[in-house]
C-alpha cells in the first residue's frame, strides 16, 4: 500500500485518479510511454473537471443542477447539505 493513508481524502484522489488513468490508457493503448507521467499530471490538474463530467454522463446529475449548486452561497449549501 501507497504512503497514502487509506479511507483518508488523499487516498480517495489518488483512487479516482488511477482508475481514470487506467480507463483512458484501456481505451487508447497506443498513448507512448512517454507521454503517460503528462497524462497523469494533466488528469490530476482537472480533476474536479473530470469528475462534473463523469457526473453527467453516468446520469447522477444534470448540468442544471450542477449550475443551481456552484451559484449557491455557503450557508445556502450548509442548509442544503443538513435538510
Amino acid at each position: 500500500m501507497k504512503a497514502v493513508q487509506k479511507n483518508g481524502l488523499d487516498w480517495m484522489y489518488d483512487q479516482f485518479n488511477t482508475s481514470y488513468f487506467e480507463m483512458v490508457t484501456r481505451d487508447n493503448p497506443s498513448v507512448p510511454e512517454d507521454k503517460k507521467p503528462k497524462l497523469k499530471l494533466w488528469i490530476e490538474l482537472n480533476q474536479v473537471a473530470i469528475q462534473k463530467e463523469m457526473l453527467v454522463v453516468f446520469g447522477w446529475q444534470t448540468r442544471e443542477q450542477q449550475e443551481k449548486l456552484e451559484n449557491m452561497d455557503g450557508d445556502q449549501l450548509k442548509k442544503l447539505i443538513d435538510a
